[in-house]
């Protein structure tokens, strides 16, 4: 019948830093006049939803939900505080909106299941951890430990109508799980190893549609079946003509100079001769909690043709190992970001590459 949406200000104005203040969230019903939507959410409406200058304002639904959940997204800032609300009721005067966290409980996801508002949090948990509360009435302090930290990271949780998907990083890769209603997490396998780039679940269906790569795979549409236990290619994004058959992906490890291992992704023809004089491109990225995942890149493939190897260095400041190695690489121990690639590069040439 409608959909939410976020826009700028109606004072905005390009080539301004205010630009993005004071965004505005608001509710279009199909088939009337855009002039008439309604506000929502905006900085200074609802006392129980007060609004950062900057934080942009936006409204997640879900057809399986009588409620609404409200983000403040602060730029680049991961955690966010969330707020909750009955769907029936967001275009009222004043809507009963309740905070269900706030930046300081480091909420970085979340996903709606039934009455359930699942959270993934990293307060306490580096690595992240599962919450579970009500989404009528959340409250952050007495959410239940759905899922509990673990060795690998937590990225990012979805919820389709059987499960809840949780996708995990391990070094700059990718694994996906399934926590079903009897609260056991089994491993829901993928035909390769590489990244997830996107998740996609319906609460009204089984299954998660996910979009994978890696070094020597495009980017490809799987479809997981729970019914079967596995994920298949669904043929919706076609294989480029491109042989890859003759190359091969490397996970290893460099050891930095103050003994840290450092994760290195290596892609290189197979049995390619370590007589140190093949060209090497390498390349890494440590800011932001952001990995330096696989990804599938034509032009890369056509180094690797010409004799060339690929290397990445999975650096300290990106997210290849979550909260605790974007903060190793940030700040006053930002220097650990490019020493490590210095490292990394020093390895490569001791092992021939």
């Amino acid at each position: 019948s409608g959909f939410f949406y976020t826009r700028l200000a109606e004072s905005a104005q390009l080539g301004t830093a205010d630009l993005f203040r004071d965004m505005v969230a608001c509710l279009h019903r199909l088939g009337t006049d855009p002039k008439s939507d309604r506000t929502i959410l905006t900085r200074g409406l609802h006392d129980a939803v007060p609004l950062e200058p900057f934080e942009i304002p936006i409204l997640v639904a879900d057809p399986a939900s009588a409620y609404v959940v409200a983000i403040a997204r602060g730029g680049v800032r991961r955690e966010n505080p969330l707020f909750t609300a009955r769907l029936d009721e967001v275009a009222a005067v004043q809507p009963g909106w309740r905070r269900v966290c706030e930046v300081a409980d480091e909420v970085v996801g979340f996903a709606t299941h039934g009455d359930d508002l699942y959270l993934l949090s990293t307060r306490d948990a580096p690595n992240a951890r599962v919450l579970r509360t009500s989404v009528a009435s959340p409250r952050f302090a007495g959410a239940y430990v759905a899922v509990p930290e673990g060795k690998t990271v937590i990225e990012n949780i979805v919820a389709a109508r059987d499960a809840l998907y949780v996708i995990e990083m391990d070094g700059g890769y990718n694994a996906l799980r399934r926590f079903d209603k009897d609260g056991k997490l089994v491993t829901a396998s993928l035909p390769f190893e590489g990244a997830i780039i996107g998740a996609y679940t319906n609460s009204l269906e089984d299954g998660v549609w996910v979009v994978a790569t890696s070094w020597l795979e495009p980017y490809t549409v799987l479809r997981y079946d729970p019914a079967a236990g596995r994920s298949s290619d669904t043929g919706l994004s076609p294989r480029p003509p491109v042989d890859t058959s003759r190359y091969e992906a490397i996970r290893t490890v460099a050891t930095a100079r103050d003994g840290t291992k450092v994760p290195m992704s290596i892609v290189a023809r197979r049995g390619l001769k370590r007589d140190g004089r093949n060209p090497v491109l390498v390349d890494a990225y440590g800011s932001y909690q952001i990995s330096n995942s696989p990804a599938f890149n034509v032009r890369g493939i056509a180094f690797l043709e010409q004799g060339g190897v690929l290397a990445i260095a999975h650096v300290r400041g990106g997210g290849e190992y979550g909260r605790r190695w974007w903060k190793a690489g940030q700040m006053l121990s930002k220097p650990n970001t490019w020493r490590d690639l210095i490292d990394c590069c020093e390895a490569l040439v001791r092992e021939g590459w």
